[in-house]
């Protein structure tokens, strides 16, 4: 994966992966004690929150009182859908509100309105020599619009998709917006190149928060807005050139080798994003992706691999049984087996990834040992 640039940086904590808090149950439902005490929800909350206030933990990060860069036609306040964490069926809460997802980017306007303000102002385009209306929903000139016009991307509603089904609003706030909305327009540039070019744009990282709000777009869908006040962190999935960099970074040699290689590395790549899909708001989630995104680390684990002749199996995420303080570390484990001995002890590489970040960082060095088929 390529970063484009500089990684993102905001406070985390383990929460939810929906963005609100559980309600406390009423007390006054449970009940009545018998013999044995019973213990008020309500005062359990208060006494844990407030061990956590000790110890420097904030609750949940107050909505940015910013202006937001969407209108308010299309900006709304709603709740935020719990789904996330109920498919995933984790306990881990996100109390913070942090996104890391992998996806496609797109964009919507909203209204007709909102979409005939850009047919209006857009220049006459002209292609093979023969002049071609405005057209807003052509990306390529939407794009070739937005670079005359940098402030107009403000007015877009950019959207993360995963196989073209928007899961999230992305506005840029911030003193970085413009620096963010700009990465976006050539993101968007990118992903409109032949496939196999190694410019060509095929997925995107988006670290943020969760946001309170919502935007409806152009269809009527309501999804929830991730607010990014920082580039850091944002990358663009150039898987061509991205494999070709993390095997010259490895001394990967010999063209078979380099062919094995690459094939198996986009076959791990494309495996987490269509079979491991997620909404990138779990703790486990949010370390999954990043393992997909750090491909200089995930080369390694499969250089050595090949090199013993095994082919990639599965992929594993478990909580660290410890950590560093303050830090919400989690194990990925990816497992190998050889596929001309199945009686073969399979093989096993764990690296630890820290997201209590904004953006998620590796730990430690890849460790590799046998396990039972």
């Amino acid at each position: 994966m390529e970063q484009v640039t500089q990684p993102i940086a905001a406070g985390a904590e383990q929460s939810c992966g929906c963005g609100q808090a559980t309600p406390a149950p009423d007390a006054s439902a449970a009940p009545a004690a018998t013999t044995s005490p019973v213990i008020d929800p309500a005062s359990l909350v208060a006494a844990v929150q407030a061990v956590m206030g000790q110890m420097g933990i904030a609750p949940a990060a107050a909505a940015d009182t910013m202006a937001p860069a969407l209108s308010q036609s299309t900006i709304e306040e709603t709740p935020v859908n719990d789904s996330g964490a109920e498919q995933s069926g984790m306990p881990v809460v996100n109390e913070a509100n942090i996104v890391y997802a992998l996806g496609s980017l797109g964009f919507d306007f909203g209204t007709e309105a909102r979409r005939d303000t850009f047919k209006q102002l857009m220049a006459p385009a002209v292609f093979n020599d023969v002049p071609v209306p405005p057209n807003p929903y052509d990306a390529r000139q939407l794009v070739e619009h937005l670079r005359q016009m940098p402030s107009e991307a403000n007015a877009l509603i950019w959207t993360l998709d995963l196989e073209l089904t928007p899961i999230y609003a992305i506005e840029a706030v911030g003193p970085y917006s413009a620096e963010i909305n700009s990465l976006l327009v050539e993101f968007l540039a990118g992903a409109n190149v032949g496939d196999l070019s190694t410019e060509h744009v095929e997925r995107i990282s988006v670290p943020g928060k969760l946001s309170s709000r919502s935007a409806r777009l152009f269809s009527g869908q309501v999804v929830p807005v991730v607010e990014i006040d920082n580039p850091r962190g944002l990358y663009a999935w150039r898987a061509n050139r991205l494999i070709e960099n993390a095997l010259d970074q490895l001394e990967v040699k010999g063209a078979n080798e380099r062919d094995v290689t690459a094939a198996t590395l986009r076959s791990f790549l494309d495996r987490v994003y269509y079979e491991l899909r997620n909404l990138g708001r779990l703790s486990s989630d949010r370390a999954l992706n990043f393992a997909a995104t750090n491909a200089f680390q995930a080369t390694r684990v499969f250089a050595e691999a090949i090199v013993s002749g095994l082919v990639f199996d599965s992929v594993e995420v478990v909580q660290s049984p410890y950590s560093r303080p303050e830090s919400d570390a989690w194990d990925v484990k990816l497992k190998f087996f050889d596929p001309e001995n199945l009686r073969r002890a399979r093989q096993l590489f764990r690296f630890t990834i820290d997201v209590s970040d904004v953006l998620p960082v590796s730990m430690g060095e890849v460790r590799r040992w046998s396990v039972s088929s």
